[in-house]
């Protein structure tokens, strides 16, 4: 699973190269697209999993999933309104992801 599941994730997952979104607010609609998306190789953290049985307020299981150590997201963002026409290129930047259920 720890060799799998990061090969399987920055390979074999596809993902979207583009995405497109509509936001309306009242009587206006910002047309959102995201174009030439790439993907930095992501860094997974799979080693790390705890799971903790407690009996706290009755049977409780506690799952710490630290998920993405990193993990970069490059696009060019168009937006399409009167107010705020705009081009430009966007980076997202994913650090430190943990999931806790």
């Amino acid at each position: 699973m720890e060799l799998f599941l990061p090969t399987y994730f920055n390979n074999d997952l596809d993902l979207p190269t583009e995405f497109h979104y509509n936001f309306t607010v009242f009587w206006e609609t910002w047309i959102i697209d995201w174009t030439d998306i790439t993907y930095k190789t992501a860094d997974l953290d799979i080693k790390d999993i705890k799971i903790h049985l407690t009996n706290h307020f009755g049977p409780l299981i506690i799952v710490d999933f630290p998920a993405i150590e990193s993990w970069e997201i490059d696009a060019t963002q168009t937006v399409n309104s009167w107010l705020l026409p705009s081009t430009s290129p966007v980076e997202l930047k994913i650090e430190g992801f943990d999931i806790d259920f």
